[in-house]
This record gives C-alpha cells, structure tokens and sequence, in this order.
C-alpha cells in the first residue's frame, strides 16, 4: 500500500508526525509513505524507515518554477490513499493534486483551516484540545482502518544511521534558546543564571542557533559565560548529533526541544504562551515547566501584557534558573 503524506512544516509539527508512520507500519506490513514537506525539513522525512520517497516543496519563496516541479514529482506516481496531516488550505490543495481518489484529513472542527476540509473524501474527527501526536496518531487510523495503539509511542528512528557518536563526550549541556515567537523567549539573564549554575557542577554549556537573531544571542552568552561555548550553523542532522551526546537539554517551545524529547534525552522544556497539553514535550526523560502566570497560554506570538515586566516575558517570570536546575537535576 501505497500513501501519500502531505504534513509541510513546522519542525515540532513535523517530529510529531513520525509516531503515526510507526503506528501504521506496524497495523499495516510493507505500507510504504510518499512524503511532501517543506524543503527545509526533508531531513526528518527521511529518518522514518516507512518512508519511501521524499518530495521537498517551498512554498514560502514562491518560486513558480520549482514549485510546479515538485507537483509533477508529486504526479508522477498513483496512491492508494493521501492524508493531509497539515489540515490548512494549501496542503490541502497539493493533496488534491495528487493522483488518487482518496483523501483523508480532519473535518472543519478539527483542521486548522476549515476550508481545508471540503478537499477530502474522508473527514476525521479530533478534538484540537488533544496533544498534537494524539490528534495525529487519530487521524492514521481512522484513515486506514485501524485501532490506536495502548502502546508507548515509538518515533521509529534507528538513530544510529543519523547519529555520528564520538568516542569520547566530555559532560555538556545544550541551551536551545532560539525560537520563533517573540513570546515564547525564555530571560536572557536566566540563561546566563543557569549557565553559571552549570559551571558550579562542572558542566560545559554548548548553545545552538539558526538565525542572525539566535548566533548573536549566543555570542552574548559565550562572552559572559565562561563555560558557554557557541556552536557553527548546524544542519538538523549534526544537532542530532550534538544533542544525542549532551548529558542534558533546556529548551524553549522549539522543534529542537520536540528532537530532543524523540532522542529520548533528559530534557526539561520552558512553555509560557503555549499549552503543554497540545504542544509539551512527548518523551521518556522529558519535564515541561508551564507558566502559572493569571494569562498563560495565551498563544500570542507577542506578549501584550500591561502590568511589570521587569522579567519579560512575564509568564516566565516564576519558571526560574533554580527550578529548571532542580528539575534538571533529578534526570541527570
């Protein structure tokens, strides 16, 4: 059986996804998946041994001649069935591009993008007060016919074809601290409290970036830290790498914080505007620390709050670098 899978971004969105392709491949033997996604996360595509083909599409730089491209790739073949896990209109249409007569998605209440719906032949239910894996593990199987699994999720990632492991790890951490919400930033100065609080017990902090924002953000913290060391511009792959041989990870809501967790890693997650409930972490060693501010979450990409800011944002004001340690501390 043949499926085309339309889930395009985001990286968390994405890692989320790869739960569902376990639970099918074990319902279904020799199920293979045809993957349309974003060209920047084609890596994590790629990982799931279910998939089979990988087709990158850039819709962001609306390159009219790449983008017909990957449609005619996207044609090339017949399925069985396509799944648009992304639930918004322009997944949507590339679903109903593709050549098949079947086309399963969420229903109006359950896709992000209503309209979204009246694409698919087949519209699921799943309430989106659910955790994002949970809606995606519900919309495999009500697709292909089968129970959701009791068991543990399971990523279905052999890391050991995408992790390179040196011999020898000295001790360090991993602060992921860039994100794209300007709402979701954990206090610069509670980073640098918790570096400091790493030095104490000997740990070396390495910080990751992807933007010109994030490197000088961890330019700062490797001027101020002596212990902090700023990495080079990885690709997803080499952060898996460093992120598997940390002792452990701190992360704001970022699907770096969602690869960690994956990885199976001692990871505490920071969350103030967003709901762990939809969005937490989903791993065996991980701690979210959600705000218990009056108006978190609030899921506003800028905080709007009125009152003291002297931590900004404010929501996190109570996640301290003394908590995370502590938390930390029990998964080291």
């Amino acid at each position: 059986m043949r499926v085309l899978l339309v889930k395009l971004s985001s990286m968390g969105d994405v890692i989320h996804t790869l739960p569902a392709i376990t639970d099918a491949s074990k319902a279904i033997p020799g199920i293979k998946f045809t993957w349309l996604i974003d060209s920047g996360f084609q890596e994590i595509a790629s990982w799931h041994s279910a998939v089979e083909k990988v087709i990158a599409v850039d819709l962001r730089k609306r390159k009219i001649k790449q983008i017909f491209a990957s449609i005619k790739n996207l044609r090339a073949q017949k399925y069985d069935l396509v799944i648009d896990a992304q639930g918004l209109l322009k997944s949507a249409v590339l679903a109903r591009l593709a050549l098949s007569t079947a086309r399963a998605g969420y229903d109006k209440n359950s896709a992000r993008e209503a309209m979204a719906s009246i694409f698919y032949n087949n519209k699921i239910a799943a309430a989106p007060e659910l955790h994002a894996v949970a809606r995606l593990r519900k919309l495999f199987a009500t697709a292909l016919n089968y129970p959701v699994p009791a068991s543990e999720l399971d990523y279905g990632v052999n890391w050991s074809n995408i992790v390179q492991i040196n011999p020898v790890t000295p001790p360090y951490l991993v602060f992921l601290h860039g994100t794209t919400w300007e709402s979701k930033h954990w206090p610069e100065e509670y980073w640098l409290q918790l570096a400091r609080i790493a030095a104490q017990h000997g740990f070396k902090v390495h910080v990751t970036w992807s933007t010109a924002e994030q490197e000088q953000r961890a330019q700062r913290f490797a001027l101020q830290a002596a212990n902090v060391v700023k990495l080079p511009h990885l690709t997803i792959s080499q952060a898996a790498t460093v992120l598997q041989q940390a002792s452990g990870i701190i992360a704001v809501d970022t699907g770096f914080a969602h690869l960690s967790a994956a990885l199976n890693k001692p990871l505490v997650a920071l969350y103030g505007p967003t709901d762990i409930k939809k969005v937490g972490a989903v791993g065996r060693l991980s701690i979210n620390l959600a705000s218990k501010f009056n108006c978190a979450p609030c899921s506003r990409r800028i905080c709007n709050y009125t009152g003291d800011k002297t931590i900004n944002p404010p929501c996190f004001k109570e996640i301290s670098p003394q908590l995370v340690w502590a938390n930390l501390a029990t998964l080291l």
